[in-house]
């Protein structure tokens, strides 16, 4: 098995496990907001898993970037990957700034974390259909 057919799985995983996880952090924020301060451990899950998300994305994007640099993926998943990396970024921005006086920015925040939910569910489908690199053995 090449390394490129071994980094197109590796990412396949990565982005199927963020996408779970956005749902998962959603949910965190939603039972932490709606149970008004009686469950504090949730708000600061949804912060925790929301830090791991953006390691994530960064590790997606270098790994896309090698694949694509290596002609293994198109230019499609390149992007997906480019504005995953960006909407979690700015999620992280705006999650951090609504903990201040800045709260009236939380409408943002849950806009921005639909879209990225999105935005890897797009990904996670382009890179479930990506070809797999000449010369590796497809297991699909």
């Amino acid at each position: 098995m090449s390394t490129s057919s071994m980094l197109l799985k590796l990412n396949r995983g990565l982005i199927c496990l963020f996408t779970v996880l956005m749902v998962g952090t959603a949910a965190l924020a939603g039972n932490g907001i709606f149970k008004q301060g009686t469950m504090e451990w949730l708000i600061t899950g949804h912060q925790h898993t929301g830090n791991l998300l953006f390691a994530l994305a960064v590790i997606q994007m270098v790994i896309s970037f090698v694949l694509w640099s290596r002609k293994s993926v198109g230019n499609g998943i390149m992007l997906t990957s480019a504005l995953v990396f960006l909407f979690t970024f700015a999620q992280i921005g705006l999650g951090y700034s609504t903990r201040s006086h800045m709260v009236n920015l939380v409408g943002w925040h849950i806009a921005l974390g639909v879209a990225l939910t999105a935005a890897t569910a797009v990904m996670a489908t382009q890179l479930w259909y990506a070809r797999m690199p000449e010369g590796a053995i497809s297991t699909r």
